[in-house]
């Protein structure tokens, strides 16, 4: 269908807030936003892009102003994180204040499974596209800019008038094919000369992870796409955009079982097919599917780097967590892609509401086998997050602090709050410099080079390892515990020097010395 070119009035303006956004994850193009636009487009309805992190509009003035200015009647604001909430309601009053009659919908993950309570609280917002957007969105769409009413409209919660109204769930759309591919608004980005683009090959997740928001966000189940429409979108990408690079951003690429199996075998042989060669990919894996068939395959097509969920090595936390794994399991899953020679980024929740030694003294353990080539975050605490199995519980439970908006906890043991508090406050400035080298080959860390520069990271992964593990020790053994902010006091000058010794430009040279590097200032003696 020919899309409506007659004034702006007719199209959509789909917004993109900056919402926290890493700095070097500015330059990916939205996928949401993508199939959204691309799914209005093949309808009929133009769809432009305003996009705060890739700088379309810089600040949320700019936006109102396009608004404002090219008379869009209907806007949707993508809000991808509930931490970066606030933006998203800046982005929406600032339109609202401009631009008084035209309609504001969000969507994404926390407005939906905080709809009816967003529009209770928040008069910017008109509605709420719930869930998978592309067919809610279109029909809000078609209902806004023809002046039409939105009784009985599946998947939006609306305001009409004084009351919130909660439209019935829409349905999932089962045949993923049938999507146009998303619309790429800006040149895919290129890191040590492999140029890069996201994609989604499935959606929804057959996991339910009590900290996860997927399946409440889906409703249930997991859809993939064919091989043969996975690999014709980057036979696209590679011959309009020099891609070689694929990022899949799956929440679940590989599905449980032999469907697993048969899926990747049917992806390997597409890619073959096809002429593609040399290729980078990037997967998020779970550590159940994770097998030496699996992995051989996807390592002959290109797997270079992969996203595990490990999140624990404590049996326990992995149970609270609902993870489907053992610690057995993740072990395994870990070794299979070491031993493949895959970059392996563990996702880890260190600290949860329920945290014990125990759990700790697992994980250090786990940690220091790997430490060599892991990539992990070592001080990660769980984020407890609306609509989430985990933050039920924890309402239920009378131990969930704030509000929807900002949900927060406090650990049950003493102990090990003062471990997290302690250990951050010594280390998280520099963990934010290890993060800057936790991507591997795809992003720089000045001129060092990569090899040396991944050397220099995991040594500094090892020193904040034995950091925590004698604050853990100091931890069991005091009888007494100094309070948090003398602990810090003392304990910095050491950490700093420890962390600057690995810090500090180094030059190729100096290598040898970097692996031989063993950090050796004792500093829980400090504070015994």
């Amino acid at each position: 269908m020919p899309i409506d070119q007659a004034g702006n009035g007719q199209a959509v303006l789909l917004v993109r807030p900056f919402d926290g956004v890493r700095a070097e994850d500015k330059t990916y193009d939205h996928l949401g936003i993508g199939y959204l636009s691309s799914y209005l487009e093949s309808r009929g309805i133009r769809a432009d892009v305003s996009d705060m992190v890739l700088g379309t509009e810089s600040t949320t003035a700019d936006v109102a102003r396009r608004v404002s200015e090219s008379a869009y009647r209907l806007v949707g604001i993508s809000a991808t994180s509930q931490l970066g909430f606030p933006e998203v309601v800046e982005v929406a009053r600032a339109i609202r204040r401009d631009s008084p009659s035209t309609h504001i919908c969000i969507g994404g993950h926390f407005p939906t499974v905080a709809h009816d309570k967003l529009l209770r609280d928040f008069d910017c917002f008109d509605s709420v596209a719930r869930g998978e957007g592309e067919e809610p969105l279109h029909d809000l769409a078609t209902r806004v800019l023809g002046g039409k009413e939105l009784a009985g409209l599946h998947g939006v919660t609306y305001r009409h008038q004084d009351e919130v109204v909660v439209g019935p769930r829409a349905d999932l759309i089962q045949d993923l094919d049938t999507l146009p591919f998303p619309k790429r608004q800006f040149m895919p980005p290129e890191y040590g000369g492999i140029r890069y683009a996201t994609m989604v090959s499935s959606r929804g997740c057959q996991y339910r992870c009590s900290f996860c928001s997927v399946q409440a966000f889906y409703g249930c189940g997991w859809r993939a796409r064919s091989a043969d429409n996975i690999v014709a979108e980057m036979v696209e990408l590679h011959q309009r955009e020099g891609c070689d690079g694929f990022d899949f951003a799956d929440d679940s690429f590989i599905p449980v079982g032999q469907e697993g199996s048969e899926r990747i075998r049917q992806l390997c042989a597409a890619i073959k097919g096809s002429g593609l060669q040399d290729l980078t990919l990037i997967a998020l894996l779970t550590a159940a599917q994770v097998n030496d068939e699996v992995i051989h395959q996807l390592r002959e097509v290109g797997l270079k780097s992969a996203l595990i969920g490990i999140e624990s090595a404590s049996a326990a936390v992995l149970r609270r967590f609902q993870k489907g794994a053992t610690p057995e399991i993740n072990e395994r899953a870990i070794q299979v892609l070491h031993r493949h020679g895959i970059e392996i980024n563990a996702g880890f929740i260190m600290f949860d509401p329920e945290t014990t030694l125990e759990d700790i003294e697992a994980n250090i353990a786990f940690l220091k086998r790997h430490a060599s080539y892991l990539i992990f975050e070592l001080l990660s605490r769980l984020s407890v997050y609306t609509g989430t199995p985990i933050y039920e519980e924890l309402e239920a439970q009378g131990q969930l602090k704030g509000d929807y908006l900002n949900p927060d906890y406090e650990f049950a043991d003493p102990k090990i709050a003062w471990l997290h508090a302690v250990s951050s406050g010594l280390m998280e400035r520099w963990m934010g410099v290890v993060s800057d080298w936790t991507r591997g080959f795809k992003w720089g860390a000045g001129s060092l080079p990569a090899p040396f520069r991944r050397a220099r990271r995991q040594k500094m992964f090892q020193y904040a390892l034995e950091v925590f593990t004698e604050l853990t020790d100091l931890v069991k053994s005091a009888s007494e515990l100094p309070s948090v902010d003398e602990a810090i006091s003392r304990l910095s000058p050491g950490v700093n020097m420890g962390f600057e010794q690995l810090v500090n430009p180094i030059a190729e040279e100096d290598m040898n010395e970097i692996r031989n590097l063993v950090p050796s200032y004792r500093y829980a003696e400090n504070i015994t």
